[in-house]
Protein backbone atom coordinates (compact mmCIF):
# COMPACT_ATOMS: atom_id res chain seq x y z
CA UNK A 1 0.00 0.00 0.00
CA UNK A 2 2.23 3.02 1.60
CA UNK A 3 4.94 2.40 -1.58
CA UNK A 4 1.92 3.32 -4.27
CA UNK A 5 1.42 6.70 -2.19
CA UNK A 6 5.01 8.01 -3.17
CA UNK A 7 4.53 9.10 -6.59
CA UNK A 8 1.68 10.92 -5.85
CA UNK A 9 3.64 12.56 -3.62
CA UNK A 10 6.41 13.41 -6.27
CA UNK A 11 3.22 14.76 -8.26
CA UNK A 12 1.96 17.23 -5.95
CA UNK A 13 5.28 18.56 -5.05
CA UNK A 14 5.83 18.84 -9.06
CA UNK A 15 4.67 20.80 -11.75
CA UNK A 16 1.66 19.68 -12.24
CA UNK A 17 -1.19 22.22 -12.46
CA UNK A 18 -3.76 22.11 -9.19
CA UNK A 19 -6.37 20.75 -11.16
CA UNK A 20 -4.80 17.96 -12.90
CA UNK A 21 -2.59 17.26 -9.46
CA UNK A 22 -6.53 16.56 -8.34
CA UNK A 23 -8.22 14.66 -10.85
CA UNK A 24 -4.82 11.98 -10.28
CA UNK A 25 -5.63 12.05 -6.43
CA UNK A 26 -9.42 11.06 -7.55
CA UNK A 27 -8.78 8.27 -9.51
CA UNK A 28 -5.62 7.05 -6.80
CA UNK A 29 -8.38 7.09 -4.12
CA UNK A 30 -10.48 4.85 -6.42
CA UNK A 31 -7.48 2.50 -6.90
CA UNK A 32 -5.89 2.69 -3.66
CA UNK A 33 -9.44 2.06 -1.60
CA UNK A 34 -11.18 -0.30 -3.85
CA UNK A 35 -13.65 2.20 -4.75
CA UNK A 36 -16.06 2.42 -7.40
CA UNK A 37 -16.74 6.09 -7.24
CA UNK A 38 -14.16 9.21 -5.57
CA UNK A 39 -15.08 12.69 -5.38
CA UNK A 40 -13.06 15.95 -3.81
CA UNK A 41 -15.45 18.71 -3.12
CA UNK A 42 -14.13 22.50 -1.81
CA UNK A 43 -16.04 25.04 0.38
CA UNK A 44 -17.57 27.59 -1.38
CA UNK A 45 -17.34 29.70 1.43
CA UNK A 46 -19.06 33.04 -0.03
CA UNK A 47 -22.21 30.48 -1.24
CA UNK A 48 -21.77 28.37 1.90
CA UNK A 49 -21.73 25.18 -0.52
CA UNK A 50 -19.70 22.72 -1.30
CA UNK A 51 -18.26 22.48 -5.29
CA UNK A 52 -17.67 19.16 -6.74
CA UNK A 53 -15.01 20.08 -9.02
CA UNK A 54 -12.69 16.78 -9.01
CA UNK A 55 -13.43 12.87 -9.07
CA UNK A 56 -13.50 9.49 -10.58
CA UNK A 57 -15.44 6.49 -11.90
CA UNK A 58 -17.77 5.21 -13.99
CA UNK A 59 -20.97 7.49 -12.23
CA UNK A 60 -18.67 10.61 -11.59
CA UNK A 61 -18.67 11.16 -14.94
CA UNK A 62 -22.77 11.25 -15.45
CA UNK A 63 -23.11 13.19 -12.40
CA UNK A 64 -24.60 16.23 -13.17
CA UNK A 65 -24.75 17.74 -9.16
CA UNK A 66 -22.49 20.56 -9.07
CA UNK A 67 -23.13 21.54 -5.60
CA UNK A 68 -23.71 20.28 -2.24
CA UNK A 69 -25.39 22.74 0.87
CA UNK A 70 -23.53 22.20 3.73
CA UNK A 71 -25.66 24.29 6.12
CA UNK A 72 -28.46 21.64 5.78
CA UNK A 73 -26.21 18.60 6.89
CA UNK A 74 -28.27 16.75 4.21
CA UNK A 75 -25.94 13.84 2.84
CA UNK A 76 -22.42 12.66 4.37
CA UNK A 77 -20.33 14.86 2.11
CA UNK A 78 -22.28 18.08 3.78
CA UNK A 79 -22.17 16.29 7.25
CA UNK A 80 -18.22 15.90 6.84
CA UNK A 81 -18.30 19.75 6.11
CA UNK A 82 -20.22 20.55 8.44
CA UNK A 83 -18.87 18.74 11.58
CA UNK A 84 -14.73 18.11 10.31
CA UNK A 85 -15.24 14.25 11.63
CA UNK A 86 -15.00 11.60 9.26
CA UNK A 87 -17.55 9.48 8.13
CA UNK A 88 -17.51 5.58 6.96
CA UNK A 89 -20.80 3.36 6.73
CA UNK A 90 -20.93 0.05 5.49
CA UNK A 91 -23.90 -0.11 4.50
CA UNK A 92 -25.64 3.34 3.49
CA UNK A 93 -29.52 2.24 3.64
CA UNK A 94 -28.76 2.17 7.51
CA UNK A 95 -27.73 5.51 7.59
CA UNK A 96 -30.26 8.52 8.44
CA UNK A 97 -27.53 11.01 6.61
CA UNK A 98 -26.95 9.11 3.65
CA UNK A 99 -28.23 11.50 0.27
CA UNK A 100 -28.48 8.86 -2.72
CA UNK A 101 -25.68 10.26 -4.82
CA UNK A 102 -25.13 6.76 -6.84
CA UNK A 103 -27.91 4.19 -7.16
CA UNK A 104 -25.40 1.60 -6.25
CA UNK A 105 -23.93 2.45 -3.79
CA UNK A 106 -23.60 0.26 -0.38
CA UNK A 107 -20.50 1.56 1.15
CA UNK A 108 -19.12 5.38 1.38
CA UNK A 109 -16.70 6.73 3.32
CA UNK A 110 -15.64 10.65 3.79
CA UNK A 111 -12.77 12.50 5.28
CA UNK A 112 -12.28 16.53 5.33
CA UNK A 113 -9.80 18.38 3.75
CA UNK A 114 -8.24 20.81 6.30
CA UNK A 115 -5.69 23.29 5.35
CA UNK A 116 -2.48 24.42 7.46
CA UNK A 117 -4.44 27.05 8.95
CA UNK A 118 -6.82 24.34 10.50
CA UNK A 119 -9.70 25.94 8.26
CA UNK A 120 -12.09 23.28 6.80
CA UNK A 121 -11.52 23.26 2.67
CA UNK A 122 -13.04 20.14 1.43
CA UNK A 123 -14.41 16.88 1.12
CA UNK A 124 -12.93 13.43 -0.30
CA UNK A 125 -15.01 11.02 -0.58
CA UNK A 126 -15.28 7.57 -1.55
CA UNK A 127 -18.20 4.59 -2.49
CA UNK A 128 -18.37 1.54 -3.28
CA UNK A 129 -21.26 -0.82 -4.40
CA UNK A 130 -19.91 -3.67 -1.96
CA UNK A 131 -21.25 -4.14 1.78
CA UNK A 132 -18.62 -3.05 3.93
CA UNK A 133 -15.71 -2.41 1.56
CA UNK A 134 -13.52 -0.12 3.98
CA UNK A 135 -11.71 -0.55 6.65
CA UNK A 136 -9.33 1.75 9.32
CA UNK A 137 -6.23 0.88 6.64
CA UNK A 138 -8.61 2.87 3.93
CA UNK A 139 -9.47 5.52 6.24
CA UNK A 140 -5.78 6.41 6.73
CA UNK A 141 -4.91 6.10 3.01
CA UNK A 142 -8.11 8.49 2.05
CA UNK A 143 -6.69 10.70 5.12
CA UNK A 144 -3.49 10.46 3.44
CA UNK A 145 -5.10 11.41 0.45
CA UNK A 146 -6.50 14.43 1.48
CA UNK A 147 -3.45 15.66 3.22
CA UNK A 148 -2.09 15.83 -0.56
CA UNK A 149 -5.06 17.69 -1.62
CA UNK A 150 -4.43 20.15 1.35
CA UNK A 151 -0.58 20.55 -0.05
CA UNK A 152 -2.01 20.78 -4.12
CA UNK A 153 -4.23 23.55 -2.39
CA UNK A 154 -1.96 25.26 -0.21
CA UNK A 155 -0.05 25.84 -3.76
CA UNK A 156 -2.63 27.13 -5.11
CA UNK A 157 -3.45 29.74 -2.42
CA UNK A 158 0.40 30.99 -2.58
CA UNK A 159 -0.06 30.83 -6.65
CA UNK A 160 -2.71 32.91 -6.14
CA UNK A 161 -1.61 35.33 -3.70
CA UNK A 162 2.10 35.91 -5.44
CA UNK A 163 0.11 36.89 -8.73
CA UNK A 164 -2.38 39.36 -6.49
CA UNK A 165 0.70 41.09 -5.26
CA UNK A 166 2.65 41.07 -8.72
CA UNK A 167 -0.56 43.11 -10.01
Amino acid sequence: GVHRLLPLLKMVNGDSAPGESLDRLAVAALELTGSRNSMIAFLNDENGVLDLEHGAGPEWTQTEIETIDVTTRSGIVAYVAATGKKFVSGDVANEPQYRNLFSNTRSEMAVPVIDRHGRMRGVFNVESDRPNAYDDNSVTVLNCLAGLATVVINQKDATTREDALVE
